[in-house]
């Protein structure tokens, strides 16, 4: 059987011969945590409303509350009860005499629950109590319910986004990857066409990685991939400015707002930063770790897909792999 004797009752009445009833009425059903106000505001005062500090107030779980009082009646302190974010899930019920029913009416609007029509028995008085509690303490089962619901709804959401963020990034170099390109460059070229502004597209691919695996360890290679990375993107110096690992061994660079000479001096650029890193590598020619280039220029518009940027820059890749270790190619001007 449930048990509500631990919940917090306050009883507010301007008779204290009816407030010393209330409490013997309500003792001998087993609730020993009653608060009693002679007047509205003595209630007032217990709950922290007011002036009075909120720190000091008393936890409520149900109010009962007298409809006729001097000063501030029962439905105007339901109302200013009701007002304070606090008590909005407290129970609050109405005594009253069978002339009081119109105000009754008046009350259940400003979120009373139940009322008791005096004179009550004990009986009655603790089935009512009872009632209320329980529907109080379904309410919040509910309600916690709702939050946990809500919670694990968010933690849903978020993770989702990490996903998809963790989607569209590089694990070893914590780069964008081929899928973040594909986003940005899409974005980028409608930006261009809008604009009027010319874009390029740089691809990087290190000559012979598996050779450089083979030679000085796959964790080596991984700290060359790494490194190349942070490289890119050191004379970067523009917001739209991308450096993505687009796959295994080949990174690209995506510069909105450049044109193809613009594009070729960054990947010299490029070039002789890494040549400047000094890694070394056994299986090379040159000794040393070098990358081919290719790149792309393109003013975006009407009838031409973003796509035909990265076929232009694939394909002068392509040519600079062809044509030795540390090459540069272009595709044609405004290709």
């Amino acid at each position: 059987m449930e048990s509500f004797q631990n919940s917090s009752i306050l009883v507010v009445d301007d008779s204290r011969p009816f407030l010393m009833l209330m409490g013997k009425m309500l003792n001998a059903g087993g609730y020993h945590n009653l608060h009693f106000a002679i007047s509205a505001r003595e209630a007032f005062t217990l709950l922290g409303m007011g002036d009075s500090s909120a720190h000091d107030a008393i936890a409520v779980d149900l109010i009962l509350m007298d409809m006729l009082m001097p000063e501030v009646n029962g439905i105007e302190a339901c109302k200013r009860i009701k007002a304070d974010p606090r008590f909005a899930d407290v129970p609050l019920a109405m005594v009253t005499t069978k002339d009081d029913l119109q105000a009754v009416a008046e009350a259940f609007g400003l979120g009373v629950v139940d009322y008791i029509i005096k004179p009550f028995s004990q009986l009655e008085l603790l089935g009512r109590v009872q009632s209320i509690l329980r529907l109080r303490q379904e309410v919040s089962r509910r309600k916690s319910s709702e939050n946990e619901l809500q919670a694990v709804s968010a933690q849903l959401a978020a993770a989702n986004q990490l996903l998809r963020e963790h989607d569209c990034i590089d694990a070893l170099t914590g780069n964008g990857n081929r899928r973040y390109l594909e986003s940005v460059l899409a974005e980028e070229w409608r930006r261009g066409m809008r604009e009027a502004a010319p874009m390029a597209l740089i691809f990087v691919d290190v000559d012979d990685l598996k050779g450089y695996n083979v030679a000085h360890g796959y964790p080596a290679g991984d700290t060359c991939l790494r490194q190349l990375a942070a490289t890119l993107a050191q004379p970067l110096g523009r917001a739209g400015d991308v450096v993505v690992r687009y796959g295994g061994d080949e990174f690209a660079v995506l510069l909105p707002n450049t044109d193809h000479a613009g594009a070729l001096a960054l990947a010299e650029t490029l070039r002789a930063k890494i040549a400047a890193l000094g890694i070394a590598h056994a299986a090379n020619p040159e000794g040393l770790l070098t990358v081919g280039m290719g790149l792309a220029a393109m003013a975006p518009r009407s009838g031409v897909d973003h796509q035909a940027l990265l076929a232009a820059a694939a394909e002068a890749l392509v040519f600079a792999k062809e044509a030795g270790p540390g090459q540069i190619r272009a595709s044609a001007e405004g290709v």
